[in-house]
């Protein structure tokens, strides 16, 4: 009678993937083959000679797993500087025991911090390495279960592994926070409740979000008089409630916030009595918290030029002015207002002294707005936005260096958007939305070794126009915006970091 042996689930896994592991990945397929074989011979195995074929074996997969890791971290450079460290330490795991190599190796206990998917790269070491140990014993039933469970367990991560390459995870994660919503019938303006708005200022300061003006149009570009907010409201993370404070000498959007001292400051920004009558400004508003001010000053000292859509940074004491435009200028008449409404000089305002600093800085190849910035590595990004070329979507990233006063190029961004949306995370940036000609679905990562943007796994969403917010170094807020209906949306996002 012919017996038709059982085929188990790690069979089929076995047989159902491995044409395309080897495709794909070659040393993926070579180590599942060694490590499917080592499970079997794993089973029977009892003289020392066998044995001892086993451990050689087990440390030609060791060295696969080690190629392994060199690939995971090509493709997943945020486990550089963990990895650096544990290649250093492979030559002797064989000699650690079970539970250092558990607790230091499978659970990271004392390795660099990275993200929590740097474990898969481990693990092709790790787990042979465990049974390099064991086999130093002898082999009883229960050790050798111990055994075939390490070589299944790696067999097991390789699918995990196969999709982590080709679409690396994200360092993050984007949660709703719905608690942090106005309560209803708190109403800035009839039919509009906080933070449903297009491009206020933003700043986080001591526990509290501050929000300030911004515009609330039916459309993108329903600029009315009366669509622009002067509106001042703080969000204090502590208690979890919203205050109104006092509204901003002028209404407008595009006033960056920047936090100093007990001091906010506000520069410039973009306001209209039509749709043909619109107008940047140069103002310099400051609101000194402290309780027994709480008010708004304007400064005697203005900006250079009326600038909106530009980019303020603040860089250790001083903050970096750069880029937008001067909107009055395109009623000008000219066949080059268009071009001549962008401001190319960056200038540098000195928080201590509440002056302007003599600056020859100004932005290489072409101007822009509605561009992405913030400080990354010491140095001052700026990514995609409007050029001064009509219709011209930038997608160029370029960097400048305040202590060199030097600019360079980054990889560009992987589509051409405005009002991108990047944040920073242990070393990498992220590009988390924008809008443009092309839509963008998912996330991007770009680390300082990379050469391109890669897409993660975290998908974007269909919000745009929404106004970013750092809150610490592991956390960023997302608020406010539209839908692709030009409808505004009051949705606040939390995006954390979860190393």
């Amino acid at each position: 009678m012919n017996i038709r042996p059982a085929i188990s689930v790690l069979t089929v896994f076995v047989l159902g993937s491995q044409m395309t592991l080897a495709e794909d990945y070659p040393v993926l397929g070579s180590f599942k083959d060694l490590a499917v074989s080592l499970s079997s011979q794993s089973k029977t195995a009892e003289s020392p000679d066998a044995v001892n074929a086993i451990q050689t074996e087990t440390r030609k997969l060791i060295q696969l797993g080690t190629e392994i890791l060199e690939l995971y971290e090509s493709k997943n450079p945020g486990c550089a500087s963990q990895y650096a460290v544990f290649k250093q330490e492979i030559p002797s795991l064989e000699s650690r025991s079970l539970t250092e190599l558990h607790e230091r190796y499978h659970d990271g206990v004392g390795l660099p911090a990275g993200p929590r998917h740097c474990y898969f790269g481990r693990s092709q070491v790790v787990h042979p390495a465990m049974n390099l140990v064991r086999f130093k014993k002898k082999l009883t039933p229960e050790l050798r279960a111990s055994v075939q469970q390490e070589f299944d367990e790696v067999i097991r991560h390789l699918e995990k592994i196969k999709r982590n390459l080709d679409t690396p995870p994200a360092d993050f994660e984007i949660t709703s926070l719905t608690e942090y919503k106005i309560p209803a019938g708190h109403a800035v303006k009839e039919g509009h409740t906080l933070p449903a708005r297009r491009s206020p200022g933003s700043v986080f300061y001591k526990d509290n979000l501050y929000v300030a003006g911004g515009h609330f149009g039916e459309e993108a570009h329903d600029f009315f008089k009366d669509t622009f907010l002067a509106e001042f409201q703080a969000y204090d993370f502590k208690t979890k409630e919203w205050r109104d404070l006092p509204a901003k000498p002028s209404a407008g959007r595009f006033s960056s916030l920047i936090a100093h001292n007990d001091y906010l400051y506000s520069f410039g920004g973009f306001t209209g009595e039509s749709p043909k009558n619109l107008t940047s400004f140069g103002t310099i508003d400051r609101f000194d918290l402290r309780p027994e001010s709480n008010a708004w000053t304007t400064l005697e000292l203005k900006l250079s030029k009326p600038r909106s859509q530009h980019s303020v940074v603040q860089f250790e004491d001083r903050v970096y002015i750069i880029g937008g435009w001067d909107s009055a200028v395109l009623g000008s008449g000219s066949p080059t207002a268009h071009e001549d409404a962008f401001h190319r000089n960056i200038e540098v305002f000195d928080l201590k002294t509440e002056t302007f600093l003599d600056s020859d800085l100004e932005l290489p190849s072409t101007g822009r707005r509605a561009f992405a910035s913030l400080v990354w590595n010491n140095k001052i990004i700026l990514a995609g936005g409007f050029g001064e070329k009509r219709g011209a979507f930038l997608k160029s990233v370029i960097q400048l260096d305040p202590a060199t006063k030097t600019w360079s190029e980054l990889p560009a961004l992987p589509k051409k958007l405005i009002f991108p949306m990047i944040v920073s995370f242990w070393g990498n940036l992220y590009l988390v939305g924008g809008s443009g000609r092309e839509s963008i679905e998912t996330s991007y990562v770009l680390t300082p070794t990379s050469k391109e943007w890669m897409p993660t796994s975290i998908q974007t969403g269909d919000l745009v126009e929404r106004t970013i917010t750092q809150i610490n170094d592991k956390e960023w807020l997302l608020f406010g915006g539209r839908f692709a209906d030009d409808s505004l949306s009051p949705k606040i996002d939390i995006i954390k970091s979860t190393r």
